[in-house]
């Protein structure tokens, strides 16, 4: 168990860290754009803080096996934080499937030409499109 939680910690905190640097970029990158664009990016910082709790809280509990009075408090709390990153997780995937959805209802039913309208609003942003 050791071993594994140990593995567990280390790539938490490896993803976490590439997540938050990842969302940062994606929050700056999108906020000209509507200012809604950097929500996504906001979910994925958001996601990140609370993979980086839970992979600090099994590097606790790994340290902490050795003390048996405090193991199941730890435990706990370890298992809580990833269960509701896993949670967080699962809700935005289901956000992004049901969004994808519904802009491939709206192209379907009413067809226009969204490339042009695209290019169009982001020329304001890149002058060379």
């Amino acid at each position: 168990m050791k071993k594994h939680l140990k593995a567990l910690a280390k790539w938490s905190k490896f993803i976490g860290l590439f997540g938050l640097i990842m969302g940062a970029l994606i929050a700056l990158i999108g906020f000209p754009f509507f200012y809604v664009g950097a929500i996504p990016g906001l979910f994925i910082v958001i996601l990140s803080i609370r993979l980086l709790r839970a992979s600090r809280s099994a590097k606790r509990l790994n340290y902490n096996l050795r003390l048996i009075q405090n193991e199941q408090d730890v435990y706990d709390e370890t298992m809580n934080l990833f269960a509701s990153y896993f949670r967080l997780q699962a809700i935005i995937i289901l956000l992004i499937f049901i969004m994808i959805l519904a802009v491939g209802v709206v192209m379907y039913f009413f067809p226009i030409d969204y490339i042009s309208l695209i290019q169009q609003q982001f020329a304001q942003f890149i002058p060379f499109l």
